[in-house]
């Protein structure tokens, strides 16, 4: 259904002549790229396993470049923001370009509103479920995460206003990009006692995060309403039923591969220490000049490091909630939108909820362009 969806969007897009530039590509990442990737991937906590299962990087990672057509056609050291995206789909189902329709208004408001912005999006095709585990899915994240923090620098020498990395996703995608900084933070941990000297360099945080109707807890079967499911009556399209079928999948494919369990602490975000959730992006503020009709509150939301969108009426919105209070405790500077009476991931249904999906899809491309 997803991605009937995705391509009827698509098509009509086409048709009416406004579909931004999609440009498929291969990211392969080079070896020193693939040692800074296999250092980080050295931390994943797959101890209880039946058998040794190295999670290395992988050889290539397919993706695509979405581009405004204002844009024009340019290089990924040219861009001011960069958004790396991972679709959603219960780590199942889905594909690279499954967010095309809306993301094509985004490029249109930015086009509006900040008209010298350059910001483009590099959505990953990554490995599902069940034929590959969670780690393998992450394993791809990182790596496109690395390549693309490579690809920002012209000739090895970065640039003087190298562009800003963002990372973010809807449901599944939204828990993936929560693992992928989890599992970056997870190198700056000073009780690490292993040296490794792959890890001279680390990989630094993303600028932001973009976290549409994000899956707090992916890997665990939901018996019944728990504190995941919103105590609130929900009309979602989503069920207990589909989310435990995909958590069975998940859990299914660590179990092919000899793995009693993937690395829970990473699929589980809801549930990670303060300390790991303060590391989530980079600690700095943007310098953002307040204008003549706009209040310090506004202004001071507009150098969010981390935008939340959650409808209230769908399963994930308690979960979403949870997690917004607890980064907000950590210090993080979060941005919360909550889609009155919406569903999950409203914001990418734009003809179905063409009126609040548009109000928060504006206010994604505020949040890109401010970066």
């Amino acid at each position: 259904g997803i991605t009937t969806f995705a391509g009827l969007s698509e098509r009509m897009l086409e048709f009416r002549g406004i579909s931004p530039i999609v440009r498929r590509v291969v990211l392969r990442p080079d070896s020193d790229c693939t040692d800074r990737v296999n250092a980080v991937l050295s931390k994943l906590d797959i101890s209880e396993t039946e058998k040794p299962f190295p999670f290395t990087a992988p050889v290539s990672v397919n993706a695509a470049w979405l581009i405004p057509k204002h844009c024009g056609p340019l290089e990924a050291e040219d861009f001011d923001v960069i958004l790396l995206y991972f679709h959603g789909g219960g780590y199942c189902v889905g594909y690279e370009r499954q967010a095309l329709a809306s993301f094509s208004y985004v490029f249109n408001e930015m086009r509006n509103r900040y008209p010298n912005k350059k910001v483009a999006v590099l959505s990953v095709d990554y490995p599902l479920a069940p034929e590959n585990p969670f780690e393998v899915s992450l394993a791809s994240a990182l790596t496109s995460y690395a390549w693309l923090l490579e690809a920002t620098r012209k000739n090895g020498t970065l640039k003087k206003q190298a562009p800003r990395i963002v990372v973010g996703g809807d449901s599944a995608g939204g828990n993936l990009t929560l693992a992928l900084g989890l599992l970056l933070q997870r190198q700056f941990q000073s009780n690490q006692k292993r040296k490794d000297s792959r890890e001279k360099v680390k990989l630094q945080q993303p600028t932001g995060m973009l976290l549409v109707s994000p899956w707090m807890d992916a890997g665990e079967i939901v018996e019944g309403t728990t504190a995941t499911i919103s105590d609130e009556k929900t009309h979602d399209y989503i069920t207990v039923g589909a989310l435990n079928r995909f958590n069975e999948s998940i859990l299914a494919a660590s179990k092919n591969l000899g793995l009693k369990s993937p690395d829970v602490s990473l699929l589980c975000p809801k549930n990670s220490p303060i300390h790991l959730i303060r590391g989530l992006v980079l600690h700095e503020e943007s310098k953002v000049k307040k204008t003549n009709d706009e209040s310090e509150e506004n202004a001071t939301s507009k150098t969010s490091r981390i935008l939340v969108v959650s409808g209230t009426r769908e399963l994930f919105y308690a979960a979403n909630r949870d997690f917004v209070e607890k980064a907000r405790s950590a210090g993080l500077n979060v941005e919360f939108v909550e889609g009155d009476g919406q569903p999950h991931i409203y914001p990418l249904l734009l003809p179905f909820f063409e009126v609040p999906a548009k109000k928060a899809l504006g206010r994604i491309a505020d949040f890109l362009c401010i970066q």
